[in-house]
């Protein structure tokens, strides 16, 4: 039986916007008094820079000209993007979309060069039009999302020619289950996204209570849509996932979040192209 993807990822929004936001407290830089380390720090580099480095570098000479950064999974309060702003000032444009967006009543006071879009990440390509963004973030979000790897080429479509997407916590094995028996197809798969440009650092994880392989990805966009050699597999995957950094949750057993994903196929005729 095929997988409903769209109730799926309808189901996932509606328990996504009564969850406790990991990202409430993530700030540009590392907060102090033991928060947590912030974005910049965080983030994956490409080619050896770090967030910070390569917004310093895109900003253009005419004044009048803005640098727009998308973060997708930007807490309801977008404080990593106000942090921005405070930073790089009237020059700064930066878009958050979050599952949930604070009320005008919660908010004491607002930033000129911040706008918080209340959506769901899967639909981006609807919430923001056109390949506009100099540089799109996605820190502690994707393993959360129900079709992860679709994001991630959304993400590629909202990218400027050359603007630069930088994400971590892509899953692996968790989803794509043939890659979690047969070791060689994530070296294979690695290898396909490393020949397109795509830096790709793989680690271990907890998930489902057991080590699983996930990865963060930067790179930049060129000419050619990014394309991932997968397709949906026939069963949707139940996951139970806990934070395991406990200074981000008030009380971190109340935090199981549970949800329905879809699996992924390889393809593996154009896995060596």
């Amino acid at each position: 039986m095929a997988v409903n993807r769209e109730q799926l990822i309808q189901q996932a929004y509606e328990v996504s916007r009564k969850r406790y936001e990991y990202n409430d407290r993530r700030r540009l830089l590392d907060a102090p008094h033991g928060v947590g380390a912030g974005y910049n720090s965080l983030l994956p580099t490409w080619k050896q820079q770090n967030f910070m480095q390569h917004v310093d570098g895109l900003m253009p000479r005419e004044p009048s000209l803005l640098v727009r950064v998308v973060d997708f999974g930007s807490g309801p309060y977008g404080f990593f993007l106000i942090d921005c702003y405070e930073r790089w000032g009237n020059r700064f444009d930066g878009i958050g979309i979050n599952s949930r967006v604070a009320e005008p009543q919660e908010i004491t006071h607002t930033y000129p060069g911040v706008r918080l879009i209340e959506g769901d990440v899967h639909n981006a390509n609807r919430l923001i039009k056109g390949a506009s963004a100099d540089v799109v973030t996605s820190l502690r979000n994707i393993p959360y999302l129900v079709d992860p790897w679709k994001v991630v080429m959304i993400i590629d479509h909202l990218l400027k020619p050359g603007g630069i997407a930088l994400l971590d916590q892509v899953p692996l094995d968790a989803l794509i289950p043939e890659m979690e028996r047969d070791s060689s197809l994530r070296k294979l798969f690695v290898d396909f996204l490393q020949r397109r440009g795509i830096e790709v650092i793989l680690y271990e994880t907890a998930w489902r209570g057991k080590l699983s392989f996930e990865c963060s990805l930067a790179w930049q966009k060129n000419s050619e849509a990014l394309k991932v050699p997968l397709v949906y597999g026939s069963e949707p995957i139940e996951h139970q996932l806990q934070i395991v950094d406990t200074s981000q949750a008030l009380d971190p057993s109340a935090y199981d979040y549970f949800f329905t994903s879809v699996s992924y196929n390889i393809k593996r005729d154009v896995l060596h192209t």
